[in-house]
């Protein structure tokens, strides 16, 4: 299974802002027994983004985050119709939405804000009770691409909407655990269990307390085997 998270935005390629996004996907997928397989990030560039997107053009589910906006600098929305090679289209019921919200809100509807209501001819609506931009899903040749708006608390409450829509990929749910290290560099972690046969299933994560040991499993018992062997050799 090809799993990729495409995320727009040069605040991030700046490193003014962090990828919170990628983390909440990845958390989310795992309920599934899936992970993402391949992380881009790219500029806010029509251009750039069909590029990536052509090259992910197989991946069985694509996930775009960022770039829903109402103002010039957000172009995701016109890079997925070109993509698609569709137009643009006035959703009502997305402009119903956003005219509701904002009344509860309390803010004035702008002719700026019609721009939310442009969606590529084909999407899927999800409904974004915590922000404007609304969530859009898309058959692909593969599988399916899901565009969603980039703050992280926006994500996280549009997420839960897929729940149905990935059932069909599960694979069974994934068993994670961290185990904390203290006064053992990652090189001498590393030595002690090289010879390991799961060690592929484990990431090390240094800090300036430690190494972290991140062993994530599709079995349980597999887990608790891992954790002897590891109490074992680490002591």
């Amino acid at each position: 299974m090809k799993i990729a998270v495409l995320s727009v935005g040069s605040e991030i390629l700046a490193g003014r802002i962090l990828n919170r996004d990628l983390l909440l996907i990845a958390d989310f997928l795992r309920k599934f027994g899936l992970r993402v397989t391949r992380e881009i990030t790219v500029k806010d560039e029509v251009e750039e983004i069909v590029e990536t997107l052509m090259n992910l053009k197989n991946f069985d589910i694509i996930f775009i985050t960022g770039g829903l906006g109402p103002t010039s600098d957000d172009v995701t929305k016109k890079a997925i119709a070109r993509f698609f090679n569709v137009d643009l289209e006035s959703s009502e019921m997305v402009l119903k939405l956003i005219e509701e919200r904002l009344k509860d809100l309390g803010v004035e509807f702008l002719p700026v804000h019609r721009n939310y209501a442009l969606i590529p001819k084909g999407a899927k609506i999800l409904r974004n009770d915590a922000g404007l931009a609304p969530g859009m899903v898309f058959s692909t040749d593969k599988g399916i691409l899901i565009s969603l708006p980039g703050p992280p608390r926006e994500v996280e409450s549009l997420l839960p909407q897929l729940e149905g829509l990935l059932e069909k990929y599960k694979r069974g749910e994934t068993y994670l655990k961290t185990v904390k290290t203290f006064g053992l560099r990652e090189s001498e972690i590393y030595d002690r269990l090289k010879d390991c046969a799961w060690l592929e299933k484990a990431g090390f994560y240094p800090s300036i307390y430690g190494v972290d040991i991140r062993i994530e499993t599709e079995r349980k018992d597999e887990l608790d085997e891992i954790l002897i062997e590891l109490k074992d050799k680490l002591g």
